[in-house]
């Protein structure tokens, strides 16, 4: 009777934490704040269907998310807020699915320490409002993984398919995402190599379904694969950079925040390690591989960046990052009744602090509402806005869609316009004043503005 009463509280403690999330994270979205991977998701969707498949074909990404994003627009119209919504909705997804599967693999007390973790990763409130494809691709890996583990256990048809439309919308919304359910592939071919000999048969069967799967999209990922090899973006990694990894994983404004996670990972780890060799319980072997997905991805992504181009960044981490979450859940799920409300009190004080910072990103520290007032109030439809960093492009355009937009680079300062509202963005293309007495020009420093992430100052250039 006991332990049914701390089951219900803890499920009622797992509700209370989604149903914070939820509220949460819809206050943060209230606000017109984007950076460049953002606008560039805005523009994209004001194509049709067959217009993202070539316009994110060129890019970078394969094209799910902005299929989901832009039937959310069809739907539900085309501001901001909406797309913000778009990308909550896979977490309140993932957060139900383990509701159901964790609850039944793992036990109430997982769910409620994957579900408090979730929520107080440092990098989980900045993704879940950012108008990109990482939540969807977490959502995504870590169905795919608990699946798998789910079949080990006891496979049927139906748990296939889902691992299989799992591992495919996973691939088909981020590269490393594809990585991460390739990487769950092999793990769990090996566990059928050695355990499970009469399950390879399937194994094959679905890996063949996959690959099929795939192959519409296979010719734009090659092309892309040889576009970047020839450069891309991302500079070069160092030992540095790796180490910067975990800054961005678990870093808050809280002092060692990132020792602290770090400590709680590692023994989580080794708790599974001793208890799975010790009492060959599946569960904390499927800890252990849940939490070496992100690290093995992570681990291939710089491989591939040293011995050919760099291609990745810390938040490539971020699909992969749920199974580590639930890896560490899985490990704690044997903590006694005073330890447990010490490390929800962690992860709840974790949750409030990087809150407040996401907060103080979206409302505070911005001049989005001054800087929209500005164009508003000041530029006119046929006046020339030039800007000088070509990576802010799509930002502008996004701001001021029907005002004509020139970089500084090719500005031809002979041609007619009435004003120039030059963006100037610190350590980028620098003006040449010479130009203003050839072309009997005057420039006028009018104000400092920003968006998000991009401070730039306004000058008002006229003739003389």
């Amino acid at each position: 009777m006991r332990e049914l009463l701390k089951e219900k509280w803890e499920l009622l403690a797992s509700i209370l934490f989604m149903v914070v999330f939820l509220i949460s994270a819809i206050s943060l979205c209230f606000n017109n704040n984007i950076w460049t991977d953002e606008a560039f998701t805005m523009q994209l969707l004001g194509n049709s269907y067959i217009g993202i498949i070539k316009g994110t074909a060129i890019d970078v990404h394969p094209p799910l998310y902005y299929f989901i994003a832009k039937t959310a627009m069809y739907v539900f119209g085309s501001s901001l807020f909406v797309q913000k919504m778009v990308t909550i909705f896979p977490i309140i997804l993932l957060l139900i699915f383990s509701a159901v599967k964790v609850v039944k693999l793992f036990g109430v007390r997982t769910h409620l320490i994957f579900v408090a973790f979730l929520i107080a990763f440092p990098a989980m409130f900045e993704y879940a409002i950012q108008v990109r494809m990482y939540t969807w691709a977490m959502l995504f890996v870590t169905i795919c993984g608990i699946v798998a583990y789910d079949i080990f256990m006891m496979p049927t048809k139906r748990k296939w398919i889902t691992f299989t439309a799992a591992a495919l919308a996973a691939a088909y919304t981020h590269y490393f995402a594809l990585i991460s359910v390739a990487l769950i592939y092999g793990i769990l071919l090996l566990l059928f190599l050695k355990y499970q000999r009469e399950n390879i048969k399937a194994w094959f069967v679905i890996s063949l379904i996959t690959i099929l799967g795939y192959l519409p999209w296979l010719a734009a990922m090659l092309w892309q694969v040889n576009k970047v090899s020839k450069g891309y973006i991302i500079p070069e990694i160092t030992f540095k950079t790796v180490i910067s990894y975990f800054d961005w994983a678990f870093h808050t404004e809280t002092p060692y925040s990132t020792i602290q996670f770090e400590v709680i990972i590692i023994i989580s780890f080794f708790m599974c390690v001793y208890h799975g060799v010790r009492s060959k319980n599946k569960a904390d072997f499927f800890a252990v591989l849940a939490m070496l997905i992100p690290v093995l991805t992570m681990i291939t992504g710089v491989t591939i960046s040293v011995l050919s181009t760099p291609i990745f960044n810390s938040r490539y981490l971020f699909p992969s990052m749920g199974l580590l979450i639930l890896g560490v859940a899985v490990s704690l799920r044997t903590l006694s009744n005073r330890a447990l409300p010490v490390l929800l009190c962690f992860f709840i004080f974790s949750s409030i602090v990087q809150y407040q910072g996401n907060y103080k990103v979206e409302y505070l520290t911005t001049k989005v509402v001054e800087t929209e007032e500005f164009f508003k109030n000041n530029i006119d439809e046929d006046d020339l806005v030039v800007y000088n960093f070509t990576g802010y492009g799509f930002i502008y355009q996004y701001y001021l869609p029907n005002q004509e937009l020139v970089y500084l680079g090719e500005m031809d300062f002979s041609r007619d316009f009435h004003t120039i509202w030059y963006f100037d963005t610190f350590n980028y293309l620098p003006f040449d004043d010479t130009i203003l007495d050839t072309y009997q020009l005057n420039k006028e420093l009018v104000g400092d503005l920003g968006i998000e992430h991009n401070e730039f100052k306004v000058y008002k250039i006229t003739r003389k």
